[in-house]
């Protein structure tokens, strides 16, 4: 095992991302990061005792294009022996219905692709167990690749037999990506959340090489004769994260040579601190919290003393206690709650997802509604309502 796959088996070790009877599915492009952790994680699978498949995401764009990435992934598979299957998605479909970039949208639709992927391997598994625990024998299950119907007998075999099985999605984030992915955050005027950058592990989503340089990845395939193929719209600077990417970032290696590696200190630290403030933020809440229906207060007398950072994390646990979703929830929202927190009483304020935010006596109340609110009580009464619906 030479030292870059030695570096990440040691990473995913120190993580905690892979344990035996786990199987792992990679997210293959066709791309040098995706098939480099493709590579990788078959040279750890003995270490780790975990089993491995890959899935393809056509987003219907790029024509043929994308055709020959589907193609080219599928072929390395079958050259690798490793199972594969793939999904075909509309992504510019889905943009227009859901008023979304076709950046956007692509990433919604591919990870509710490998959510969908993951299920189905997780049934597999169950079924498996099942079958063991009963002396049933083994389960036969069938695999889709592009042009045939493979069928795979003793797939129990393949899986460990072990209480807490999972199964994992990796992804081929580098340190690059996460330099990019902070100073991305950083312009759009996130907080401590955005400079966290992206975990090594986030649900079933992990990501082995957070650690190592895209500059070391196409090394090593080229010293390897390893083969990958290039998006085209990788080179398109009308992409925000490409320009990130092909200008802002050189400069800053310009300036500093080791930019990306600071960059990746700062969302190490930044988790840390992002992690401190959210567990007191989620003692507060359990201590002063009122819940009801669809509806979740707070004691406004002891949340004003607290410091300004230390209410924003409330307002966030608040927010993530109804199951809103934070990516959509920036800045301007949490200042917006702030000032209704403050203000004079009896304020209204419109949120994402139609989230109102009242303060009412003496608590702060966050509500979800079938409507937005604001527009109902302009329709109705005519009245004003502060809204940060943006």
């Amino acid at each position: 095992m030479d030292k870059l796959i030695g570096g990440i088996a040691q990473y995913i070790k120190k993580n905690d991302l892979i344990h035996p009877g786990d199987h792992v599915i990679v997210g293959l492009s066709g791309g040098a990061d995706s098939v480099f952790l493709l590579y990788a994680l078959k040279a750890v699978m003995p270490m780790f005792a975990f089993t491995l498949s890959a899935f393809h995401v056509h987003h219907g764009i790029r024509g043929e294009e994308a055709d020959r990435d589907l193609q080219f992934a599928e072929a390395l598979c079958e050259k690798e022996s490793i199972p594969f299957s793939f999904v075909h998605v509309d992504a510019p479909l889905y943009a227009a219905e859901k008023h979304l970039s076709l950046e956007e949208a692509g990433r919604i639709l591919r990870y509710q692709a490998f959510a969908t992927e993951r299920d189905k391997i997780s049934a597999e598994m169950n079924a498996c167990k099942t079958s063991n625990d009963s002396n049933a024998g083994n389960l036969e299950h069938t695999r889709k690749t592009s042009t045939k119907i493979e069928k795979v007998t003793d797939v129990c075999d393949a899986f460990v037999s072990q209480e807490k099985q999972q199964v994992l999605l990796a992804v081929a984030h580098h340190m690059d990506d996460q330099a990019e992915t902070i100073l991305h955050n950083m312009l759009r005027g996130s907080g401590l959340r955005g400079l966290r950058g992206m975990e090594p592990k986030h649900d079933f989503i992990i990501r082995p090489l957070l650690s190592i340089r895209r500059s070391d990845i196409v090394t090593w395939l080229s010293t390897n004769k390893i083969s990958y193929i290039e998006d085209s719209t990788n080179a398109d600077d009308r992409y925000t994260r490409n320009r990130i990417r092909h200008i802002l970032l050189p400069e800053m290696t310009e300036i500093n040579r080791d930019a990306v590696e600071h960059l990746s200190g700062i969302a190490e630290n930044a988790a840390e601190a992002d992690q401190y403030f959210r567990d007191k933020a989620e003692v507060f809440v359990r201590e002063y919290e009122d819940i009801k229906d669809r509806s979740i207060g707070i004691n406004a007398i002891e949340l004003r003393k607290l410091k300004r950072i230390e209410r924003e994390y409330v307002y966030i646990e608040l927010l993530r206690r109804l199951e809103i979703p934070l990516k959509d929830i920036g800045r301007v929202h949490l200042s917006a709650l702030d000032r209704l927190l403050f203000g004079p009483g009896n304020g209204h304020l419109d949120l994402p997802y139609r989230v109102t935010g009242e303060l009412l006596k003496k608590r702060l109340v966050l509500t979800v509604h079938k409507n937005i609110v604001s527009m109902e009580r302009r329709r109705n009464h005519g009245t004003a309502c502060e809204s940060s619906d943006s």
